[in-house]
């Protein structure tokens, strides 16, 4: 603090001059403020040196940081992000920006969550629109809030068919993988000894005899 001099006054309970009253300040500062106290007539003592930059090279001017730009979104947008970007080109009333459609896509995916699509979605929040929309993200979010569909019930499972054949010789029923031409595996050993009895007893070599027969017949007649 000042010492009293020509035009000042000193304060009743004026707290003595401290070294720590210019603590706070940096070093070239509490300087000037501690030899300005000092010096009885206000001329400050000569300025220390201004700090010396250690690299020894010259200090180049700081220049403003230029504004960063808003990051650009990398990854590709979800259903729900499309669905409301696409508004705008709907109808003009609901054109939403990048921030109205990420702070409302929360809300639309949980229609999307919910079974309904997107063209779905389009046609709920467009349809009967007043004249004008004054803020398009409140009357989306106002819609999206209001109308949520319910959730739609899992679909049933659609039941399994099983279909039986019945074997041609004894009736047996079975899947037709295991009925090759229609025979049971019990029934088939039958029908190829029945084929090999009817090869043995001479049926053949007799069919053989009547044509020879019937060729000598003709041609006597």
């Amino acid at each position: 603090m000042a010492r009293p001099g020509y035009g000042k006054r000193s304060t009743p309970g004026q707290a003595p001059r401290q070294t720590e009253d210019f603590a706070l300040l940096p070093e070239r500062e509490r300087y000037i403020a501690f030899s300005a106290a000092e010096d009885s007539k206000g001329a400050p003592a000569p300025l220390p040196p201004a700090p010396v930059p250690t690299s020894g090279g010259p200090v180049d001017p700081v220049e403003p940081s230029a504004p960063q730009p808003t990051p650009v979104r990398e990854d590709s947008p979800s259903p729900a992000y499309r669905a409301l970007a696409q508004l705008g080109c709907s109808d003009a009333r609901l054109a939403l920006s990048a921030d109205d459609c990420a702070a409302l896509e929360s809300l639309a995916g949980e229609w999307l969550a919910r079974g309904v699509s997107a063209e779905y979605l389009t046609h709920a929040l467009t349809a009967g629109l007043p004249a004008t929309v004054d803020v398009p993200r409140g009357f989306v979010r106002r819609r999206l809030r209001d109308k949520m569909p319910p959730r739609l019930p899992a679909p049933a499972a659609t039941p399994v068919r099983l279909t039986l054949v019945e074997c041609t010789t004894c009736g047996v029923p079975g899947r037709p993988e295991a009925l090759p031409d229609g025979l049971c595996r019990a029934c088939r050993p039958t029908l190829a000894t029945a084929t090999e009895c009817v090869t043995d007893s001479g049926v053949a070599h007799d069919v053989h005899a009547l044509v020879d027969r019937l060729r000598h017949l003709a041609r006597n007649a």
